[in-house]
Protein backbone atom coordinates (compact mmCIF):
# COMPACT_ATOMS: atom_id res chain seq x y z
CA UNK A 1 0.00 0.00 0.00
CA UNK A 2 2.66 2.50 0.90
CA UNK A 3 4.44 2.03 -2.56
CA UNK A 4 1.47 2.12 -4.10
CA UNK A 5 1.89 -0.97 -6.75
CA UNK A 6 0.25 -4.61 -7.10
CA UNK A 7 2.45 -7.02 -5.54
CA UNK A 8 0.38 -10.57 -6.96
CA UNK A 9 -3.10 -11.52 -8.39
CA UNK A 10 -5.25 -14.14 -7.51
CA UNK A 11 -6.11 -16.88 -10.73
CA UNK A 12 -9.75 -17.20 -10.56
CA UNK A 13 -12.08 -19.42 -12.72
CA UNK A 14 -15.31 -19.12 -14.18
CA UNK A 15 -16.96 -21.06 -16.47
CA UNK A 16 -19.78 -19.96 -18.71
CA UNK A 17 -23.42 -20.86 -19.94
CA UNK A 18 -24.28 -20.74 -23.90
CA UNK A 19 -26.19 -17.52 -23.15
CA UNK A 20 -23.14 -15.92 -21.45
CA UNK A 21 -24.08 -16.33 -17.75
CA UNK A 22 -21.28 -17.17 -15.20
CA UNK A 23 -21.25 -20.52 -13.61
CA UNK A 24 -19.93 -20.10 -10.11
CA UNK A 25 -16.56 -21.99 -9.19
CA UNK A 26 -18.13 -23.91 -6.86
CA UNK A 27 -21.00 -25.41 -9.38
CA UNK A 28 -18.08 -25.67 -12.14
CA UNK A 29 -16.10 -27.49 -9.73
CA UNK A 30 -19.05 -29.63 -9.10
CA UNK A 31 -20.53 -30.52 -12.16
CA UNK A 32 -16.95 -31.56 -13.49
CA UNK A 33 -16.74 -34.39 -10.46
CA UNK A 34 -20.26 -35.54 -10.96
CA UNK A 35 -18.82 -35.97 -14.71
CA UNK A 36 -15.47 -37.63 -13.41
CA UNK A 37 -13.91 -34.52 -15.20
CA UNK A 38 -12.51 -32.63 -11.72
CA UNK A 39 -8.84 -34.13 -11.91
CA UNK A 40 -8.67 -32.85 -15.18
CA UNK A 41 -10.37 -29.15 -14.75
CA UNK A 42 -8.30 -28.62 -11.86
CA UNK A 43 -5.26 -29.28 -14.13
CA UNK A 44 -6.95 -27.30 -17.16
CA UNK A 45 -6.96 -24.38 -14.73
CA UNK A 46 -3.59 -25.00 -13.20
CA UNK A 47 -2.30 -24.71 -16.45
CA UNK A 48 -4.21 -21.86 -18.10
CA UNK A 49 -3.39 -19.79 -14.99
CA UNK A 50 0.18 -20.46 -14.99
CA UNK A 51 0.44 -19.23 -19.02
CA UNK A 52 -1.78 -16.62 -18.52
CA UNK A 53 0.50 -15.21 -16.04
CA UNK A 54 3.21 -15.60 -17.74
CA UNK A 55 2.16 -13.78 -20.92
CA UNK A 56 0.97 -10.83 -19.05
CA UNK A 57 2.88 -7.60 -20.36
CA UNK A 58 5.02 -5.99 -18.32
CA UNK A 59 5.08 -8.40 -15.59
CA UNK A 60 7.49 -7.24 -13.15
CA UNK A 61 9.29 -10.10 -12.19
CA UNK A 62 8.72 -9.82 -8.36
CA UNK A 63 5.08 -9.75 -9.09
CA UNK A 64 2.97 -13.33 -7.52
CA UNK A 65 0.20 -15.73 -8.85
CA UNK A 66 -1.30 -16.74 -5.86
CA UNK A 67 -3.43 -20.22 -7.25
CA UNK A 68 -5.90 -22.48 -5.70
CA UNK A 69 -5.37 -25.63 -5.37
CA UNK A 70 -8.33 -28.24 -4.93
CA UNK A 71 -6.76 -31.34 -2.91
CA UNK A 72 -9.59 -33.20 -3.75
CA UNK A 73 -9.73 -32.77 -7.17
CA UNK A 74 -6.00 -33.71 -8.17
CA UNK A 75 -5.04 -37.22 -8.02
CA UNK A 76 -1.62 -37.15 -7.95
CA UNK A 77 -1.41 -35.70 -4.34
CA UNK A 78 2.53 -36.99 -4.37
CA UNK A 79 3.59 -35.80 -7.74
CA UNK A 80 2.34 -32.44 -7.50
CA UNK A 81 4.57 -30.30 -6.82
CA UNK A 82 7.24 -31.24 -9.21
CA UNK A 83 4.26 -31.11 -11.98
CA UNK A 84 3.92 -28.02 -10.70
CA UNK A 85 7.48 -26.52 -10.66
CA UNK A 86 7.95 -28.09 -14.08
CA UNK A 87 4.68 -25.73 -15.42
CA UNK A 88 5.67 -23.06 -13.76
CA UNK A 89 9.54 -23.27 -15.09
CA UNK A 90 8.12 -24.27 -18.54
CA UNK A 91 5.85 -20.89 -18.95
CA UNK A 92 9.59 -19.37 -17.83
CA UNK A 93 8.64 -18.66 -14.32
CA UNK A 94 9.98 -19.42 -10.87
CA UNK A 95 8.31 -20.94 -7.99
CA UNK A 96 8.95 -18.24 -5.97
CA UNK A 97 6.36 -16.32 -7.93
CA UNK A 98 3.50 -18.73 -6.81
CA UNK A 99 1.33 -18.78 -4.03
CA UNK A 100 0.12 -21.53 -3.30
CA UNK A 101 -3.10 -21.90 -1.55
CA UNK A 102 -5.42 -24.77 -0.95
CA UNK A 103 -9.39 -25.22 -0.66
CA UNK A 104 -9.18 -26.50 2.64
CA UNK A 105 -13.10 -26.72 2.80
CA UNK A 106 -12.87 -30.35 1.55
CA UNK A 107 -9.42 -31.77 3.37
CA UNK A 108 -9.51 -34.63 4.82
CA UNK A 109 -6.22 -35.35 6.19
CA UNK A 110 -4.29 -32.69 7.72
CA UNK A 111 -1.01 -34.40 8.22
CA UNK A 112 -1.18 -35.24 4.12
CA UNK A 113 -1.51 -31.72 3.69
CA UNK A 114 1.41 -30.44 5.70
CA UNK A 115 3.17 -32.79 3.89
CA UNK A 116 2.38 -31.44 0.54
CA UNK A 117 2.86 -28.06 1.65
CA UNK A 118 6.51 -28.94 2.50
CA UNK A 119 7.00 -30.44 -0.65
CA UNK A 120 5.47 -27.10 -2.32
CA UNK A 121 7.86 -25.29 -0.40
CA UNK A 122 11.14 -27.12 -1.23
CA UNK A 123 10.31 -26.68 -4.83
CA UNK A 124 10.36 -22.71 -3.89
CA UNK A 125 6.85 -22.30 -4.34
CA UNK A 126 5.03 -19.75 -1.13
CA UNK A 127 2.87 -21.63 0.53
CA UNK A 128 -0.89 -19.70 1.87
CA UNK A 129 -3.40 -20.38 4.20
CA UNK A 130 -6.32 -18.90 3.05
CA UNK A 131 -9.55 -17.54 4.80
CA UNK A 132 -7.90 -17.31 7.87
CA UNK A 133 -10.73 -17.22 11.03
CA UNK A 134 -13.31 -18.59 9.28
CA UNK A 135 -14.28 -22.38 8.62
CA UNK A 136 -11.95 -24.91 8.19
CA UNK A 137 -8.78 -22.28 8.44
CA UNK A 138 -8.67 -22.29 12.16
CA UNK A 139 -5.15 -20.89 13.67
CA UNK A 140 -4.77 -24.47 15.04
CA UNK A 141 -3.22 -25.24 11.30
CA UNK A 142 -0.68 -22.86 10.96
CA UNK A 143 1.81 -24.76 13.08
CA UNK A 144 1.03 -27.88 10.96
CA UNK A 145 1.54 -26.04 7.64
CA UNK A 146 3.84 -23.16 8.41
CA UNK A 147 2.40 -21.23 5.90
CA UNK A 148 4.53 -18.09 4.23
CA UNK A 149 1.14 -16.20 4.21
CA UNK A 150 -2.02 -15.88 5.71
CA UNK A 151 -4.80 -14.71 3.98
CA UNK A 152 -7.62 -12.80 6.33
CA UNK A 153 -11.19 -14.05 5.82
CA UNK A 154 -13.23 -11.68 3.80
CA UNK A 155 -15.81 -11.40 6.35
CA UNK A 156 -13.35 -9.54 9.07
CA UNK A 157 -11.97 -7.45 5.95
CA UNK A 158 -15.86 -6.58 5.29
CA UNK A 159 -16.64 -5.59 8.64
CA UNK A 160 -13.62 -3.18 9.07
CA UNK A 161 -15.50 -0.71 7.33
CA UNK A 162 -19.15 -2.13 9.00
CA UNK A 163 -18.35 -2.76 11.83
CA UNK A 164 -15.03 -1.66 13.14
CA UNK A 165 -15.27 -2.31 16.55
CA UNK A 166 -16.41 -5.66 15.73
CA UNK A 167 -13.48 -6.16 13.36
CA UNK A 168 -10.36 -4.65 14.78
CA UNK A 169 -9.43 -7.00 17.64
CA UNK A 170 -9.90 -10.01 15.81
CA UNK A 171 -7.79 -8.22 12.66
CA UNK A 172 -5.31 -6.80 14.91
CA UNK A 173 -4.66 -10.27 16.79
CA UNK A 174 -4.34 -11.98 13.11
CA UNK A 175 -2.10 -9.52 12.56
CA UNK A 176 0.33 -9.69 15.95
CA UNK A 177 0.66 -13.18 15.36
CA UNK A 178 1.56 -12.91 11.52
CA UNK A 179 4.40 -10.46 12.90
CA UNK A 180 5.23 -12.74 15.53
CA UNK A 181 5.80 -15.69 13.04
CA UNK A 182 7.52 -13.54 10.58
CA UNK A 183 4.19 -14.10 8.54
CA UNK A 184 3.07 -11.88 5.16
CA UNK A 185 -0.86 -10.90 5.57
CA UNK A 186 -2.84 -10.53 2.69
CA UNK A 187 -6.80 -9.08 3.48
CA UNK A 188 -9.43 -11.02 0.78
CA UNK A 189 -11.14 -8.95 -1.05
Amino acid sequence: VRQRSIVGMEALSRGQWSNGRLITPSDLFRMATAEDLGAELESRCRQTAVETFAGLASRPDELLLFLNLDIAATDDHEELPAALAALVRGANLLPRNVAVEFLEARLEDVGRFGALADALREHGFLVVLDDVGAGHSNLDRIPLFRPDVLKVDRSFVQLLDDDPNGANPIVATILQLADSLGLEVVAEG
